[in-house]
């Protein structure tokens, strides 16, 4: 499939990631790079062609609206398969696209399994995989996406968002209202199911013990049931194979620390009561592996500095968070708390196109942030075209001279001029002749010809004038 221009329309879209693509810089025409005299340099950007979107089930809408839209308002024709345990939303995603404008034949809704999966990452036609899911699938790809058979000409791109082990360190000066609010929306919001949730909450010896008789009280307060009710805080879980890795880790959980808590919910659905564990080790499964439902691992740090080595101690990176009224400590994680978005005093979930973009580093993913800048460009194959402005005269050596008119001038003087200075400087190479001597070199100035040499030594502007050329 050939990639397609870029399509525009005004659609019902109007508040969201679509919309928000507009807003950023425009990448359809080529942007100036520097103002130079003599030359005149581009950056452009095309298609790369043909995109595999692979996105979650967790944000079945939010999530490959971005995904897909970057990639169609970048001009690509689109590959687009939804999560097999959330696959009506993406159709419906894909109907609302058409809807919008999008030709017909520029997005192919393609339903199914991992099989389904695995045959987009490996068709040749493929240019760009943007996945978002596990840390493994996501490693698969990279693997296969790496390989480069017979007769292919490039390496696919790959934007790869992989999950966190996310911790929330709360200090000896933190505001305890404020912290154990922010853990437990954290940590029990939606579950548990969000890459951003927090699974981990290290804090101070001193507050230790206070912090966990009140985080469990706190818990113990929430309302667990159906969705369909807006009073409830909590509610199932995806699936049954969901629930039974949940279960799972609550029972690692129950071996490696001491359990505070464990709420128990009956009735019908998917349902996991949050858990929480004391006395966890940073060596610990349970303060290693991504669960993706609400298991909180809480661990106790002597200081500041034992706590932040605490939440640097996984192979993740995407989110993180810290209770504090310390000026210092605060600065501290600033440096040093290695995620890709720190939060202060707030839960450490719900970032917001625009102002908040989203993504990690180390085995949380590849490639830019969502909702950022630079997003858009991971879609395009970026082309820098130089033209030399040359009216006059010949390149010699290894640096050759900026000609304009009758004004030969190295490069390295020609971009400490502005454009008065050229001015002068064609006036005087057009004016009366006049002698000048600089140092031991002389030489005539004269209507014909003004040389100047590539010798920036010779006097502040690195100019001198001779009889001819280098």
């Amino acid at each position: 499939m050939r990639p397609t221009r870029t399509w525009r329309r005004r659609s019902t879209f109007s508040n969201s990631t679509p919309a928000r693509w507009c807003a950023w810089p425009d990448l359809s025409r080529p942007r100036r790079l520097g103002r130079e005299p003599g030359e005149l340099n581009q950056l452009a950007f095309s298609p790369r062609g043909l995109v595999a979107v692979i996105s979650p089930w967790n944000f079945p809408l939010a999530i490959p609206t971005g995904m897909v839209s970057a990639a169609l308002v970048t001009g690509n024709a689109v590959l687009f398969k939804p999560s097999e345990r959330a696959p009506v939303m993406g159709h419906l995603l894909a109907h609302l696209l058409a809807e919008a404008g999008v030709p017909e034949g520029v997005l192919q809704f393609t339903p199914g399994g991992p099989d389904v999966g695995q045959a987009l990452v490996a068709h040749p036609e493929v240019e760009v995989i943007a996945f978002t899911g596990s840390r493994d699938v996501g490693l698969r790809i990279l693997a296969q996406a790496a390989r480069v058979d017979p007769g292919r000409r490039s390496v696919k791109r790959v934007i790869a968002e992989m999950g966190g082990k996310n911790a929330i360190i709360v200090d000896d000066t933190a505001d305890l209202d404020e912290a154990v609010v922010g853990v437990v929306t954290s940590f029990t919001g939606y579950q548990g199911q969000k890459c951003s949730a927090c699974s981990r909450a290290i804090v101070h010896d001193s507050i230790y013990d206070v912090f966990l008789q009140r985080l469990a009280e706190a818990v113990m307060s929430l309302r667990i049931g159906p969705g369909e009710d807006p009073s409830n805080r909590m509610g199932p879980l995806i699936d049954e194979r969901a629930r039974a890795r949940v279960r799972d880790y609550i029972g690692i959980g129950k071996r490696e620390g001491r359990l505070v808590l464990e709420r128990q919910v009956t009735g019908d659905g998917f349902f996991v009561g949050p858990a929480i564990f004391a006395d966890i080790q940073p060596s610990h499964r349970l303060a290693q592996e991504e669960i993706f439902g609400p298991v909180l691992a809480v661990m106790r740090a002597r200081d500041f500095t034992e706590a932040i080595r605490f939440a640097n101690a996984t192979p993740y990176a995407l989110t993180g968070g810290v209770y504090s009224r310390s000026p210092a400590n605060i600065q501290t994680a600033r440096e040093i708390f290695d995620v890709g978005n720190l939060y202060i005093n707030r839960p450490i979930t719900g970032a917001l196109v625009g102002r908040q973009p989203f993504g990690g580093h180390r085995l949380s993913g590849v490639g830019t942030k969502a909702g950022g800048e630079s997003y858009l460009a991971q879609f395009m194959v970026a082309r820098v075209g130089t033209i030399a402005v040359r009216y006059r005269g010949q390149h010699v050596g290894a640096c050759p001279p900026v000609v304009l008119g009758k004004v030969d001038l190295d490069p390295r003087v020609a971009a400490r001029l502005d454009d008065e200075q050229w001015v002068r400087r064609l006036k005087g190479a057009l004016g009366e002749p006049r002698r000048h001597g600089i140092g031991s070199n002389r030489g005539a100035l004269s209507a014909g010809k003004m040389d100047l040499h590539r010798h920036p030594s010779l006097d502040p502007e690195g100019v001198r004038v001779g009889t001819g050329g280098d």
